[in-house]
């Protein structure tokens, strides 16, 4: 055999194992980052059923239009540096404390220019003076993250699923210790006062913690500034645009009705985002080794397109019909049928938009593993242009018809969403219901029929019934139809049973 022949077979031999260990480290990851989101949505639920009945439409409204202000700022001012570092590590790790000093140094220097921005924009939105006093706080906050934030990148490309989850649930806990202080009747400035504090002594113990395996003293290089500038720039348009999106729906809200209305729309949307954690786990757990398996091995890559495809719809129509049909028990049990009594509408149409945003989010990963996510940007700015144009029709004619404004913003979402996930199967030339996935497809769409028959059977029993029994009948039909495939089932019944062994092990 010639010296050839065996290189090229051992060449293969370590693409192959390469494909394995990055598969199994997905899933491995996929699974820790998808029980943390779980966690996560529990504490979701408690603060969006909590906080209301303490702040008010209005201070919920206070809340949204500081955080859109002052979100649209910190995303043009990150420069999308975050993704790139991920990326970037995940492909080489390193060149890890270059990249992560010159970031902390390009940070530092454009903090000032921040500032002045997000003052800018509030006296652009002519915000009213708490807004100001809580746009002051979350400076002060977005400061601090805005120089740490790096590291948190820095963790995900290397892979520390445990430590990234840890990370992004400091924020999701932070209002839970505002409670007590709401409860004395210390106002809505409390939250934002009480999510500063947890900020600084995570990125306190952040600092720490990397000091031990980087220098970490920032640096201040033009050369290498100008590399993160361009490596982030793709990324940048697409956050830009997402940002900008929220930024147009909540400011014609503002300009068409009240405080109050963009609290009824900003409650609605964490609902929304709370149903988020199954494409969010994945999607953070893909992109270090898609950005590796995208220039190894093709064929592989493609693969995993179509079986992530099964799993986003397996998980997406269940959620969209249960949030569907319960919107209204759940809004009336936690909030009563007068505060916030617009949101059920509004959540039943998010409900409709699940299956885009789950696809549009783990996707883009695709996206930018392929290196395409410039071409991408071009078409979200115009989908952010569609969705500013809906909202300036949808929002004014739902408040004058059904007097719910907020309905219309989430309709304007809906279509454009839509527009993005079609775009996104084109531009990786997918078909969506090829051989290989129509069969798990239909599969899906009759186990989520048979649940969604369930839950409308039970509908006036206490909603946790409902909601757990049309749960468990989707999962044991999607089991018994194998939906996800004999080897997928297979793999995950043995992640499960591994990592539900080592808990017991540290538990005895």
């Amino acid at each position: 055999m010639s010296a050839e022949v065996v290189h090229n077979v051992e060449s293969e031999v370590k693409a192959i194992s390469e494909v394995e260990t990055s598969g199994q480290r997905v899933a491995a990851n996929a699974l820790t980052y998808l029980l943390a989101q779980v966690v996560t949505w529990g504490v979701s639920i408690l603060v969006v059923a909590v906080q209301p009945h303490l702040i008010g439409e209005a201070g919920l409204g206070q809340l949204r239009i500081a955080n859109t202000v002052v979100g649209t700022v910190i995303t043009f001012a990150c420069l999308s540096l975050e993704q790139y570092l991920i990326a970037e590590v995940g492909r080489n790790k390193t060149e890890t404390e270059q990249l992560l000093r010159a970031s902390f140094g390009l940070r530092i220097a454009l903090l000032p220019i921040m500032v002045d921005v997000i003052a800018l924009g509030f006296y652009v939105m002519n915000v009213s003076q708490i807004v100001w006093m809580i746009g002051f706080i979350h400076i002060l906050r977005v400061g601090i993250g805005f120089v740490g934030l790096p590291i948190r990148s820095v963790l995900a490309g290397w892979e520390n699923a445990k430590l990234v989850a840890a990370i992004d649930f400091v924020p999701v806990v932070a209002p839970l210790f505002a409670f007590p202080f709401l409860f004395m009747g210390f106002g809505v400035i409390v939250v934002p006062l009480v999510d500063l504090a947890a900020v600084v002594l995570l990125y306190l113990w952040l600092a720490r913690y990397m000091s031990r395996h980087l220098r970490i003293m920032p640096t201040f290089r033009f050369a290498e500034w100008r590399r993160l500038v361009h490596g982030g720039a793709p990324f940048l348009v697409n956050e830009m645009n997402a940002q900008l999106y929220d930024f147009v729906t909540v400011f014609l809200l503002k300009k068409f009705t009240d405080e109050a209305q963009v609290g009824v729309y900003s409650q609605a949307i964490k609902f929304q985002g709370t149903f988020l954690f199954v494409p969010v786990a994945i999607a953070t757990a893909m992109l270090p080794s898609l950005a590796r398996l995208a220039d190894a091995n093709r064929k592989e890559f493609k693969i995993m397109q179509q079986r992530t495809l099964v799993v986003m719809v397996a998980t997406s129509l269940p959620v969209a019909t249960m949030v569907f049909l319960l919107a209204h028990p759940v809004c009336h049990l936690l909030f009563g049928h007068k505060l916030l009594a617009g949101v059920p509408r509004v959540l039943q149409i998010s409900a409709l938009n699940m299956l885009p945003l789950y696809l549009s989010t783990v996707f883009y990963r695709f996206l930018v593993a392929e290196r395409k996510n410039g071409v991408w940007s071009v078409f979200l700015t115009g989908t952010v242009v569609l969705n500013g144009v809906l909202c300036n029709y949808l929002i004014p004619m739902a408040h004058t018809r059904l007097h719910n404004a907020s309905m219309g913003a989430a309709a304007s979402s809906l279509i454009a969403e839509c527009c993005t996930m079609v775009f996104a199967l084109i531009l990786l030339k997918m078909n969506p219901f090829n051989s290989d996935t129509l069969g798990s497809i239909v599969k899906t769409v009759l186990a989520t029929a048979i649940m969604g028959a369930v839950i409308w059977k039970l509908r006036n029993v206490f909603v946790l019934v409902p909601a757990t029994v049309g749960m468990g009948v989707f999962v044991v039909l999607a089991w018994k139809l194998k939906i996800l495939g004999d080897e997928e089932q297979a793999k995950l019944t043995e992640l499960v049973r591994r990592k539900l062994g080592r808990f017991l092990r540290r538990r005895g």
